[in-house]
């Protein structure tokens, strides 16, 4: 799935193959694996500088297009003759690869409070209130003038940074225990647990991996860390199934702010070796 792009990040998966059949459902499911090999194919396009040789490449977009359409590639095909039957493939299926940009559905409002409220615009242009408007840095500019309004002789209200400045100093200031940017960051992470807890409505995976600037472990301290995740968890538990509770598993990020590309290369690499 697409996740969010800015401050934080979020990428559900299921789990290894040993686990209970449920974990693995949503990659088993016929409907999702067209979708799955289209992102395949889109990695593996966005990622031709990756160390390998021209022949390489080749290879891997061959078998991205095998995947995609029974008829095969011929042995002479350059790879931009693959990369013209992806494209090719792709209009014909009308798949405009829009699915699950997660980032972009709504927040629940109401339960945080804020059902009466003008939802914060949103990059992509709606303004329903997306998720990535709340918990990502692109609004954090607008959720800072809000909580600013709590704190009239915080020093931030007398500052003449800009409101990018503004939102960028909100991180280091929540690890050294500011009260404004501390109710930022828990109410950033109400969100993320209730968009963890929505997700798993519909894919049922076995872990949701957090990641992003505030995972990432070079610029942020454990117990920031730690906070942010207990949050996460304390919000979603209520919304999930029961049966969910005690098998869900929400956790940060290992590689920080490359995690996405660092896997989709991986995932590249891993079909090129079959």
């Amino acid at each position: 799935m697409r996740g969010l792009t800015g401050a934080a990040s979020a990428c559900a998966f299921p789990l290894a193959p040993a686990a209970p059949p449920r974990h693995s459902r949503a990659m088993q499911t016929p409907l999702l694996k067209p979708a799955i090999h289209r992102w395949l194919a889109v990695s593996s396009l966005l990622l031709m500088a990756w160390p390998h040789s021209a022949p390489g490449q080749t290879a891997v977009l061959k078998q991205v297009a095998e995947s995609l359409e029974p008829a095969k590639p011929k042995a002479q095909d350059k790879p931009e003759d693959a990369r013209a039957r992806i494209i090719q493939w792709d209009q014909e299926a009308r798949d405009t690869l829009a699915g699950m940009e997660a980032g972009h559905m709504p927040v629940p409002l109401h339960l945080l409070g804020r059902g009466g409220d003008k939802p914060f615009p949103c990059g992509c242009g709606r303004d329903w209130g997306c998720v990535e408007a709340y918990t990502t840095l692109s609004g954090l500019p607008y959720l800072l003038a809000e909580t600013l309004l709590k704190y009239p002789d915080h020093e931030l209200t007398k500052s003449t940074a800009t409101p990018k400045e503004k939102a960028l100093s909100l991180r280091n200031r929540a690890q050294k225990g500011d009260p404004l940017a501390v109710e930022i960051f828990d109410f950033q992470a109400r969100v993320m647990g209730l968009h963890v807890a929505n997700l798993a409505m519909a894919l049922d995976p076995g872990i949701f991996i957090i990641g992003g600037g505030l995972m990432d472990h070079e610029v942020t301290t454990p117990d920031f860390r730690d906070r942010y995740l207990r949050i996460v968890r304390e919000t979603a538990r209520p919304y999930l199934w029961a049966q969910q509770r005690d098998t869900l598993k929400i956790i940060p990020a290992a590689l920080g702010e490359l995690s996405q590309a660092i896997g989709a290369a991986l995932v590249a690499l891993y079909q090129s070796r079959g």
